[in-house]
């Protein structure tokens, strides 16, 4: 019962203990969240609305060939194809990985000698340049004979003179790896021989003929090769230019050297290599260009006749060229849109434009252009001011097909100042979430807390002797009065 009286300030004690402490710990989570609710959105995309699905692009000529595919080489992808995957025997126009394989491990003008291996391993009807053993050339003339009149025999020279263990297993190894390097599967292509002599596990697609096709087309030397329309024999180390007889050495691709019969006026042809034998029937991977630049690259395989085979590239070819053409999709400076602006000095809006440019190949049909392109803006977040002229506030994706293509930046094209309320009031909530001013209100707090615990114990103690002083003296009062 005496010490009633002191239970109610320890309750009071407790529960101002608790209101401060909590206090001082909610009060930054409160404001903090206060002023990042406009970054949690800045992650949320705003998309645009996008064109109806279901446009179907243009399905290509109706060629006689076995298999056919037409690539834009920018990007190689594909445009029109006919069995693009079906496993063909590829003939001469293997060569072209020969010389691709070639040109990235040595300089065209690398001096490379004949084996008599290398001589031999041509037989039967297989076109040869009647290269001596021991006859050295540098690898670029060996490249002419093989690109342009399909001469065999400098495909073996250039492997063994290539190959790290001077081997056409070796160079064939080479040859496979590069395909991988590509992204050719190798279940689709698969290299036994660097000239296309026939053999069952010698085979590739006409996919990946146009991949190897593009890839060759980007180098210089190459380039060159692959539109010449004739061959002049070399000076070597055992006979000068006029003592070969190479007469009966003939530019293979009639898509260049004969433009009265197959040229076009659409595009120049540039390229690149025809094939033939029984098996695999006429071949020609081939490239043009137009007057804007424009190129393509077309694969025919298994056509029945050199005619044909030329003819049906032209036509797929010419269909490219008619149907489709590089655009610009987007270019800086492009109005995209005005906004509201948050805090904005007199309401004031931010009109916000494209910077970047993309081009695309695209349809020359506008509706259809139209229909397979979409876009997706995506916004970072509110906007608050202050923003700056030239602030990037998003990004507009764009797609072709379903399929992304790349992007552009979307920046504000005016500024927009904060109104001075806004500014206050940031300045305000930027105090009170200040860590420093928030350890000093802890502190404070624990110090305030500390110091009353102190004093009611100090307070309690003092009662205590005041009473004790207090009963003693009446004690002793009591002794007195009792011996009066």
């Amino acid at each position: 019962m005496h010490f009633d009286r002191f239970s109610q300030p320890k309750k009071a004690v407790a529960a101002c203990m608790a209101a401060i402490l909590t206090v001082s710990l909610l009060l930054p989570a409160s404001l903090a969240s206060a002023t990042t609710s406009g970054a949690a959105a800045a992650t949320q995309p705003v998309a645009t609305a996008s064109p109806a699905a279901g446009p179907v692009l243009p399905a290509g000529p109706e060629l006689a060939a076995q298999a056919w595919i037409l690539i834009d080489p920018e990007t190689g992808n594909e445009l029109a194809s006919r069995n693009p995957d079906a496993h063909r025997s590829p003939a001469s126009t293997t060569k072209i990985m020969t010389a691709l394989v070639a040109l990235e491990h040595f300089s065209p003008e690398t001096p490379m000698t004949a084996s008599q291996q290398a001589i031999d391993s041509v037989g039967g009807d297989y076109v040869r340049a009647g290269i001596l053993p021991a006859e050295t050339l540098t690898l670029r003339s060996l490249l002419e004979l093989m690109l342009v009149t399909s001469a065999n025999e400098a495909g073996y020279i250039i492997a063994e003179n290539v190959a790290p263990d001077h081997t056409v297993a070796g160079f064939t190894a080479m040859m496979n790896e590069k395909a991988l390097s590509l992204g050719i599967p190798a279940s689709d292509t698969h290299f036994t021989n660097p000239c296309g002599i026939e053999d069952p596990a010698h085979f590739t697609t006409a996919r990946a003929l146009a991949l190897i096709g593009r890839e060759a087309m980007r180098n210089d030397t190459f380039r060159e090769i692959a539109k010449m329309t004739s061959v002049t024999a070399p000076n070597t180390n055992l006979r000068k230019s006029a003592d070969w007889q190479i007469s009966h050495l003939l530019p293979t691709n009639e898509l260049i050297a004969n433009p009265g019969t197959y040229g076009s006026k659409f595009f120049t042809a540039t390229g690149i290599k025809t094939g033939y034998t029984d098996p695999a029937g006429r071949c020609l991977v081939s490239s043009g260009i137009n007057p804007d630049g424009q190129t393509f690259i077309a694969v025919v395989l298994g056509a029945e006749k050199p005619d044909d085979c030329f003819r049906e590239s032209r036509r797929l070819l010419e269909f490219g060229f008619n149907t489709y053409a590089r655009a610009e999709l987007k270019l800086s400076g492009e109005y995209f849109g005005r906004y509201e602006v948050t805090d904005a000095e007199d309401n004031q809006k931010v009109t916000v434009n494209t910077l970047g440019s993309l081009s695309w190949l695209m349809p020359v049909d506008p509706s259809l252009a139209a229909a397979i392109t979409t876009e997706s803006a995506i916004l970072l977040g509110e906007f608050k001011a202050p923003i700056q002229k030239g602030q990037v506030v998003g990004e507009l994706q764009v797609a072709v097909m379903n399929t992304t293509i790349g992007s552009v930046q979307l920046v504000a094209e005016n500024d927009v100042a904060k109104s001075r309320w806004a500014d206050i009031r940031d300045r305000y909530l930027s105090f009170l979430t200040n860590p420093l001013l928030l350890s000093v209100i802890k502190v404070v707090a624990v110090v305030a807390v500390l110091l009353l615990l102190l004093r009611i114990v100090l307070r309690t103690i003092s009662r205590r002797r005041n009473r004790r002083k207090y009963y003693q003296t009446r004690r002793n009062n009591h002794r007195i009065d009792y011996f009066r």
